[in-house]
């Protein structure tokens, strides 16, 4: 599972495909576009250097020291 984040709010939501030690599907979830909490656009990673952010509690990123938020 992958984690995606809000722009505007702290929220954040999984996406992608869970699987069992065996390789067999357990649940997908479809990408968000947009925040269920306050309708602003889902990130995926820095908007400045496009490294995958690994925690919500990360509020800057770890590679290019720029803010998460927009």
């Amino acid at each position: 599972m992958q984690l995606s984040f809000c722009s505007k709010c702290d929220h954040s939501e999984e996406y992608g495909t869970q699987k069992d030690m065996y390789g067999k599907t357990l649940r997908s979830v479809p990408k968000p576009e947009f925040c269920s909490k306050c309708g602003a656009q889902m990130l995926y990673a820095c908007q400045n250097c496009g490294s995958e952010r690994r925690s919500m509690s990360d509020k800057f990123c770890t590679k290019c020291g720029k803010p998460y938020k927009l």
